[in-house]
């Protein structure tokens, strides 16, 4: 047996480990290309069925029907279920996707416009290439009197709650000038008349305040405003003419009716409504009886009223 070299030994295990290696001589390794063209392909292929899916006409909601409103254009629910149908999901496709659609997220934004009695959504899907429609039936609170805040003008319901804002062609149709007197035609008959719009009707009251409101907040209680309109009526039924009633809610229980005789009559209307009626039939008959001059009778305070 030989003389065993050491030295030698320890420097092939160190080169068997290739610890040490020439950066100009490394062996560059081949890209697996056919990996890399398979996953390119797969991933376009399922970007393509993605957008085949949400994309696509065929699973699209193409058709809103709007059934069973009062005082509201079906054309203005169909435009706001429009908008928010068209809002971005999955950050390219819009919600008309019948598996992008999300009903909770347009009761919402319907709800937040007006305040319905009912509001009934359906959708139904054509499986013959025609696409999805929805069904929209709904039912109108009663409105009954006008809310003025500022710019806005509203409609609100018998417990003071607002229904919905006007539209711009509503507030327009409600301001315009009052048609002038009919002529008679030359044979003696009158035209045919132009209608009245109907928020001519209602009662008007003006928070002077201009206090922010929305849809579904409450303006008045339903006491007052039963209230307002028994002594509306009271007024009525003593040839008493008036336009509007304002409120200051800052100043306390400020509520002012503005007859078309130019004075305020100042009243309570979480108070005793038939004992403010009578002191005002008593005030008029026994002390104001030429209201000329007169700028406002107050009713707040009892059996104290006071006038100017």
């Amino acid at each position: 047996m030989g003389p065993r070299n050491h030295f030698r030994l320890q420097q092939r295990k160190r080169y068997e480990t290739k610890r040490f290696s020439n950066p100009y001589f490394q062996k560059t390794q081949a890209r697996d290309w056919r990996g890399i063209v398979i996953a390119t392909g797969a991933g376009l292929s399922l970007f393509c069925a993605v957008a085949i899916v949400f994309a696509s006409p065929f699973f699209a909601i193409q058709r809103v029907d709007v059934t069973g409103t009062d005082t509201i254009a079906p054309s203005e629910i169909v435009q706001k279920t429009w908008d928010e149908l068209r809002h971005k999901r999955l950050l390219f496709f819009d919600a008309t996707n019948r598996f992008l659609y999300d009903e909770r997220r347009l009761r919402d934004a319907l709800g937040s416009a007006y305040a319905f009695e009912t509001l009934d959504i359906a959708r139904t899907c054509d499986l013959r290439g025609n696409g999805c429609g929805l069904d929209i039936g709904i039912h109108e609170k009663t409105s009954q009197l006008l809310w003025v805040s500022g710019e806005h003008l509203y409609l609100a319901d018998l417990q003071g709650i607002v229904i919905r804002e006007l539209s711009p062609e509503e507030v327009a149709s409600w301001k315009a000038p009052e048609p002038p007197p009919q002529v008679p035609l030359p044979d003696g008959s009158l035209p045919v008349a132009v209608p009245v719009d109907p928020l001519r009707k209602l009662p008007l009251f003006v928070d002077v305040n201009a206090s922010p409101t929305s849809v579904g907040s409450a303006v008045l209680n339903t006491n007052e405003v039963a209230n307002l309109f028994a002594f509306e009526r009271a007024l009525g039924e003593m040839r008493i003419l008036f336009s509007q009633v304002n409120i200051d809610r800052l100043a306390g229980k400020w509520m002012a009716v503005k007859t078309l005789a130019g004075f305020n009559i100042l009243i309570d209307a979480s108070g005793d409504i038939p004992a403010q009626i009578l002191n005002l039939q008593v005030m008029l008959r026994d002390t104001l009886r030429d209201t000329t001059h007169l700028q406002y009778i107050d009713l707040r305070f009892g059996d104290h009223v006071y006038y100017k």
